[in-house]
């Protein structure tokens, strides 16, 4: 997230929201293997949803290594972020009961 937005948020008086928001595309901390938190809830949904609907993270995946892989250092930025994400997807399904689909 650029940091305008972020400034705004918190003069606005929604310090904790723009804390949330500004990690929804790289968290920025590992959170508690034991609880979910917000943070990684907004990162996992943002890696769910391409353009107007919700997909599965290797759709979603294919679809930001086309659009942004080009050269190996994207690539391989692209990559770990997916492997993390899949990490907080486990993390996440082994509280609910259903896996997404």
């Amino acid at each position: 997230m650029r940091r305008q937005p972020l400034q705004q948020l918190k003069r606005m008086g929604y310090e904790r929201v723009g804390e949330v928001v500004a990690q929804h595309i790289w968290l920025v901390k590992e959170g508690d293997p034991s609880c979910v938190c917000e943070e990684e809830i907004v990162n996992y949904a943002d890696k769910r949803v391409m353009h107007d609907r919700i997909v599965p993270l290797e759709e979603r995946f294919s679809d930001l290594k086309a659009r942004y892989g080009q050269n190996q250092k994207a690539v391989d930025y692209l990559e770990r972020l997916q492997k993390e994400i899949y990490g907080v997807e486990n993390k996440i399904f082994s509280i609910l009961t259903d896996r997404p689909q």
